[in-house]
């Protein structure tokens, strides 16, 4: 694996989460998951876990085999769950323990020591969810970047990173709203300054070179560079509320649509951060506004269209569930010959750039709704996909569409729980 990429990818662990809500019911709860070394990627055993909660302390078994532990029997709420090994850094991570409820965590240990890496160029871009749910998650990201700037810092290394933002929003074809307007940001780069002040890039993008750990050059005025990213990140949260997230980032990555920015030399890194599944349109139909009841075809104009449209599942008795059927889905996966683009066109396209830059130089991770729960119920009289986690901030629903991107990428990809 490309080192420098996993330097990137650091970031999507450096994310904090936003606290769960807190369900008070009888009974306590347990945490769990695996640990692997941040370095090299596999399973470490023989690492000590111990759960800390105000003066109550419980130590759990150290990891065994696959790196995986477990500490049962916490009461409910905020536990600190410790890590630690000799020859590594120790890491502690915060839990809202939650009534009969158990959490599973994915954790990485980083090395004492600093390894070396040798010269690299790193191409990051951010596809970031600019529609009405959003603000605290762009914060929160823009919150993270520090972070991920003193991990690359805390190595000594050459590195040549570009970093560049762009939204979900390519509007809804030649239906138009208040908020979907024709073409939306079409892939384009963004640095529009979220508030007065904002110090940004002379590019369309962030530029900035490290010697041994120490800026030696940069594009952002006064080397404001973390500054600057957090005034582009923060989109805002008027865009179109049909994320079409795949279709941003294959126009984003196109020829001509953003000049200057991706390198063939340079390994690229995709962050993806969204509360809602996919919605790119291969027939823009689908956002017709004169069909709005039950039984017209394409039904209410909600973002139900997208799961209807965009994934197929199975329920209970049927061989195919329909849009009035509520209850759990199961075997859930996008949808093809319909009315949305085939998320198995996307990850040609990146196979195809990764063959450009050579194996392990591409990786794509994804922040958005979990999959492991996916449920259809009514608001009001309009059939509307649950939430599959949910935080004090919001919800998120569950990105099927995203998923199996980052499967078919598999090694080279991550989903990650945004709440």
């Amino acid at each position: 694996m490309f080192k420098v990429l996993l330097l990137a990818l650091v970031w999507a662990s450096c994310l904090d989460p936003i606290p769960p809500e807190t369900i008070t019911q009888p009974g306590n709860g347990s945490v769990g998951g695996t640990v692997t070394d941040f370095c090299k990627g596999t399973a470490m055993e023989g690492v000590d876990v111990m759960a800390k909660s105000g003066g109550d302390q419980r130590l759990g078994a150290s990891t065994g085999a696959g790196g995986a532990f477990k500490v049962a029997d916490l009461s409910p709420g905020t536990w600190t769950i410790s890590l630690s090994k000799t020859g590594y850094q120790t890491l502690e991570k915060s839990v809202l323990v939650q009534s009969d409820r158990h959490q599973q965590l994915k954790l990485t240990l980083t090395p004492s020591y600093k390894p070396t890496i040798s010269a690299a160029k790193l191409d990051l871009l951010f596809v970031v969810d600019n529609s009405g749910s959003m603000e605290q998650e762009q914060k929160n990201l823009a919150d993270a970047f520090p972070k991920f700037m003193s991990s690359l810092l805390g190595f000594k290394l050459l590195l040549d990173l570009r970093v560049g933002v762009i939204s979900t929003d390519l509007g809804a074809g030649k239906y138009v709203d208040n908020a979907c307007v024709t073409g939306g940001d079409g892939g384009k780069l963004l640095k529009r300054a979220s508030s007065a002040g904002c110090p940004l890039p002379t590019a369309d993008y962030i530029s900035v070179k490290y010697t041994d750990g120490t800026k030696s050059e940069s594009n952002v005025p006064g080397d404001q560079v973390v500054q600057a990213f957090s005034c582009m990140v923060k989109l805002g949260t008027d865009g179109c509320g049909f994320e079409q997230t795949l279709g941003s980032l294959s126009k984003a990555l196109a020829t001509g649509t953003n000049p200057g920015f991706l390198r063939q030399d340079a390994a690229l890194a995709v962050v993806i951060l969204t509360d809602e599944d996919d919605c790119t349109a291969d027939n823009e139909s689908l956002f017709d506004p004169s069909q709005q009841g039950l039984n017209d075809p394409l039904g209410p104009l909600t973002s139900f269209r997208c799961f209807e449209f965009g994934v197929t599942c199975t329920c209970s008795g049927q061989a195919e569930c329909t849009r009035f059927t509520q209850g759990i889905r199961t075997g859930c996966k996008p949808r093809t010959g319909s009315y949305l683009f085939d998320p198995a066109k996307l990850v040609k396209e990146l196979e195809a750039l990764e063959a450009l830059r050579g194996p392990g130089r591409l990786y794509l991770a994804v922040i958005g709704g979990p999959t492991s729960s996916v449920q259809v119920g009514t608001q009001g009289s309009y059939p509307t996909l649950k939430p599959s986690c949910s935080s004090t901030a919001g919800f998120a629903v569950p990105a099927v569409r995203l998923k199996y991107v980052t499967d078919a990428l598999a090694p080279s990809s991550s989903f990650d729980d945004i709440c």
